[in-house]
């Protein structure tokens, strides 16, 4: 028996370095496949949220849409209205339904004869709705012309207009409209976006309205009679509205609140305590009738900083504000120089501004400190910007100093977080070098304490 011989080929497995192919390009796939499925998922959800939202919007406008004109409106003292703001659920979302309707004026009558300015309503319905911790919204807008014709009105228009000092308008902002005769309440409503409110059928000629204006974070405002207000005031600009014939805007500024610190210190940065001192200013109200003095909104009153030299006044207007230095026991040892930052050239007023704590220095100058105070003038006017050399020879000293808006310089300096003293009984010498100025170099000056010290330069021919 004759046995036969089988061959056996040999044949290789898969490396592992193959095998680590594989299953990468596996996982490559699989992810590819997820990551498109989840996104195509997404994009589904997306989809039937945005339909039922077009649903619920399209559901709210015909409600709009079957509603009596005058009944168009979102406001509850109006009686019956439409919902301004409701949260309904469609197919398991959650939706945020706001209704805006809002008077429109069409340009193709917006003239100075036209005394209906309201002439149809706008409906924006705006649906809101999260996907994917996102926010998304919809909307939709309609408009809903007045029954009949539009006909002649008695009266004439009157439009407020409140806006910021920087002018942007100010919206939800509560307006109340008064007969400033007996105070009897005409209209109380909030803007809208553009800031405006427009009340057609007002009285013309010798009738006038009290206008007042407020919302949380703004400093409120009340228009003032123009001769005879209770206050004493002739107002400046807040005066009461007057309607003539036509269309007559009232313009009110209207500003957030603001706030600011002031710090007493000395020129090296140290804090001065108890310093006395009055403040006055914010919103210019007008002037006094019986004295012609500036009324501002913040009257003139008696502070004083603390132990540590601090001051802080909160939730008032925002403006120019005068700072008056007292002459008390607290302050006799020391000098008012300057506020920084300062306001128009003017040395003790500063500027606040609205919706924000500005941060101000008010420096005083210790009169039992040895110092130079010099003031650089041309004999009338301050000269800003000269450069004072200060020396001693006896003393080794030379320093330079830059005189400042007001003309002012100091001495001694502080450098590098160092300050070399002068001394008392010291003879210290300035000289001046400007363009355009004769140059100039002063007698000997003796120091004692605080020596205060005018130099007049006289014009190059």
């Amino acid at each position: 028996m004759e046995l036969k011989k089988i061959k056996i080929r040999n044949k290789k497995g898969f490396s592992l370095v193959e095998a680590l192919i594989f299953s990468l390009i596996a996982v490559i796939v699989v992810v590819v496949f997820y990551k498109t499925f989840a996104n195509g998922a997404k994009v589904l959800r997306d989809s039937r949220a945005r339909i039922a939202a077009s649903q619920v919007a399209n559901e709210r406008m015909e409600v709009v849409r079957n509603v009596p004109y005058e009944n168009l409106t979102t406001d509850p003292d109006d009686g019956w209205h439409i919902e301004e703001f409701e949260t309904l659920t469609r197919s398991k979302i959650v939706f945020d339904v706001q209704t805006e309707i809002t008077y429109v004026d069409d340009d193709y009558d917006n003239d100075a004869e036209d005394q209906r300015p309201n002439d149809y309503k706008q409906i924006k319905v705006y649906v809101k709705w999260k996907s994917e911790g996102l926010d998304k919204v919809i909307e939709v807008i309609s408009f809903v012309a007045p029954p009949g014709s539009e006909e002649l009105l008695d009266g004439g228009v009157l439009e407020i207009d409140i806006h910021q000092s920087d002018g942007q308008p100010v919206d939800n902002a509560n307006v109340v409209v008064r007969k400033a005769s007996d105070g009897t309440s005409l209209f109380s409503d909030q803007t809208m976006s553009n800031g405006l409110i427009k009340l057609i059928g007002y009285d013309t000629g010798d009738a006038i309205y009290e206008v007042s204006v407020d919302r949380s974070n703004y400093y409120p405002v009340k228009t003032m009679h123009p001769i005879d207000d209770p206050s004493g005031i002739i107002p400046s600009d807040d005066v009461h509205a007057t309607v003539w014939t036509g269309r007559w805007n009232k313009t009110i500024v209207f500003d957030k609140l603001a706030s600011f610190n002031l710090k007493t210190m000395d020129p090296f940065g140290n804090a001065i305590g108890n310093i006395d001192f009055e403040i006055e200013g914010g919103r210019n109200l007008g002037t006094y009738k019986d004295t012609g003095l500036t009324a501002y909104s913040y009257e003139k009153m008696e502070h004083a900083s603390n132990v540590s030299g601090e001051f802080s006044l909160s939730g008032e207007s925002p403006g120019k504000y005068i700072f008056n230095y007292l002459t008390t026991t607290n302050n006799d040892n020391y000098l008012f120089w300057k506020i920084e930052p300062y306001y128009n050239a003017t040395r003790n007023i500063f500027d606040v501004a609205p919706g924000q704590t500005s941060n101000f220095t008010i420096k005083l100058l210790d009169e039992s400190f040895p110092a130079i105070f010099l003031k650089v003038d041309d004999g009338v006017t301050p000269i800003s910007d000269v450069i004072v050399e200060l020396k001693s020879d006896s003393l080794s000293y030379l320093k330079t100093q830059t005189t400042d808006q007001f003309g002012y310089v100091y001495f001694p300096i502080e450098e590098g977080g160092a300050i070399t003293p002068l001394l008392n009984g010291e003879e210290y010498q300035i000289s001046i070098n400007e363009d355009g100025y004769d140059s100039i170099e002063s007698s000997p000056i003796t120091v004692s304490n605080l020596t205060e010290q005018t130099l007049s330069l006289t014009p190059s021919l």
